[in-house]
């Protein structure tokens, strides 16, 4: 596969197009991963990154007539693990019905919890199971390695997300469906071999109705055992003006009064709440947001535990970002070490209804982070109409890997994989490095010619970076390929001073040095 590198640079490709230098050409195929299980449908909800740096990915896979969970473990290149499931993959099903999977957590000694829902019968039930490091089933738990349980006859039931607490416990997150114009937040607590917590609860189990339809979407621990659940709440029965809600519950389950019940409504239509995490004493919750418009944006909110915004970020508590003119739904978030922040999602083409996959970066005290990506952006895009972000993790180098799914050419779902390299500085090894890269004129007013027999027939990606080894931004260059060793760079643009150009390929960096005058 080549790719098109943005702004110019014209080169065949065969799936990717736009921003594709912050694709990893050192993972599968040039940074994007596709699985088509069993030609239908293949969706990603759930990525964990294991301490020796391979991969978890779980989701839901259409499997003959029904749908099943399921766990592909990839190594770091993106190949299969051959030794986890059968071929790297392991497929789980419940009653021979559809099996709906949303979120997977990981114990402390290797083993795995997949969440979601099952169909039994005319049913649809909180479901769950365990298995081991390699993909067999635990049948240590609840018996034989799965548990689903129905709260209330002929309601529809659902987990959502699920929380591993210090003592192995588990809290999942869930929605309780009793009709379409009553569903509820619900909250259950299972012990480590797979019962319910009786002590949690009204015999393991929370149920919280705040208005006409309440969707629980995450649920985070604080410190001191506090339970904080984030959804959206619409308050009348036709499901318009939602608002995101926070609710805060003791550690054996009641809604804590002190607390109460916060909503947060910015004047439109819909406000909706996708994830929470407890960080450093603060709350963080991403979602969407507008202010008057049909258009949402990614929305990022700091709060105090006591359920304050915390007006020292970004705008009065809120980092709001649009990412590309159109509706932005940011799914999924994950805090880095120095407490910045990337959010991933999608963005929608209200025109073309095609989508997109969005990732962005804000400082910590809630500002777009120039430095990452493009400005402060990475989005994906593809050949097809359709792909989103489900989830992200962060791995222990930096690079971000996301999974979701994509619609192909015959109007089916795939797996959908990316690992994006979002570090925008050049390290003092690869500014001092020296290769068969060539470029001239040195110094330079205008234009540079970039030549190295490394383009022939190779995926590759190209970056220019400043004497401090920040990234110069793609808005202020353009690229255009000559023939398959050489591309031109217009530097018209930049200010004059010393500048790298980085070549990355799957198998070496390569970089030099030029002068603007």
């Amino acid at each position: 596969m080549k790719v098109l590198l943005a702004l110019g640079l014209l080169v065949t490709i065969n799936l990717v197009s736009a921003q594709d230098q912050y694709l990893d050409p050192t993972f599968s195929d040039y940074g994007v991963l596709l699985q088509d299980f069993a030609g239908e449908e293949d969706i990603g909800y759930s990525v964990l990154i294991t301490n020796d740096s391979k991969i978890l990915i779980a989701g839901s896979t259409k499997v003959n007539v029904s749908k099943d969970f399921f766990i592909l473990k990839l190594n770091a290149d993106g190949t299969r693990d051959l030794d986890f499931g059968d071929n790297g993959i392991a497929l789980y099903d419940f009653y021979g019905q559809d099996d709906f999977l949303y979120d997977m957590i990981q114990y402390e000694d290797g083993r795995l919890l997949l969440v979601g829902a099952a169909v039994n019968q005319n049913s649809l039930d909180f479901a769950a199971l365990r298995c081991f490091s390699n993909g067999s089933l635990d049948n240590s738990f609840n018996q034989n390695g799965k548990f689903s349980v129905s709260i209330q006859p002929s309601s529809k039931e659902f987990f959502l997300s699920a929380k591993l607490l210090e003592d192995g416990k588990v809290l999942l997150n869930g929605q309780l469906r009793e009709s379409s114009d009553n569903q509820d937040f619900c909250t259950i607590k299972m012990n480590l071999d797979g019962s319910l917590d009786q002590n949690f609860g009204v015999n393991g189990v929370l149920r919280v109705n705040i208005g006409h339809h309440d969707y629980p979407s995450e649920i985070d621990v604080s410190d001191n055992g506090f339970i904080y659940q984030v959804g959206t709440t619409w308050y009348n029965s036709d499901g318009n003006y939602g608002d995101i809600t926070l609710m805060r519950y003791t550690p054996n389950g009641i809604l804590d009064n002190s607390f109460g019940v916060v909503t947060i409504d910015y004047g439109y239509e819909h406000d909706f709440g996708f994830d929470i995490e407890i960080h450093n004493g603060s709350i963080f919750l991403s979602g969407i947001s507008s202010d008057g418009n049909t258009e949402y944006d990614y929305t990022l909110l700091k709060l105090n535990l006591d359920g304050i915004l915390d007006t020292s970020f970004g705008d009065n508590g809120r980092f709001k970002i649009d990412c590309n003119g159109n509706s932005d739904f940011a799914t999924e978030f994950t805090i880095i070490q120095d407490g910045s922040i990337i959010i991933g999602g999608y963005e929608t083409d209200n025109d073309s209804d095609a989508t997109n996959s969005y990732f962005v970066k804000c400082t910590p005290n809630g500002k777009l982070d120039s430095i990452f990506g493009d400005n402060g952006k990475i989005y994906f895009s593809n050949n097809y109409s359709h792909n989103y972000s489900n989830d992200i993790a962060l791995q222990g180098d930096g690079k971000i890997v996301s999974v979701g799914s994509v619609r192909n050419g015959n109007n089916e779902t795939d797996l959908l994989v990316l690992r994006l390299i979002p570090d925008q500085t050049l390290n003092n090894s690869e500014a001092l490095s020296l290769s068969n890269l060539e470029i001239y004129p040195i110094p330079t007013s205008f234009e540079l010619t970039i030549v190295c027999d490394k383009l022939i027939g190779s995926d590759y990606s190209l970056g220019v970076f400043d004497q401090t080894g920040q990234k110069v931004s793609t808005s202020i260059y353009s690229l255009q390929k000559v023939n398959e060793k050489q591309i031109l760079l217009n530097v018209e643009k930049f200010t004059v001073g010393i500048f790298f150009i980085r070549l990355l390929t799957k198998e070496n960096t390569y970089s030099k040095t030029f002068i603007k005058i």
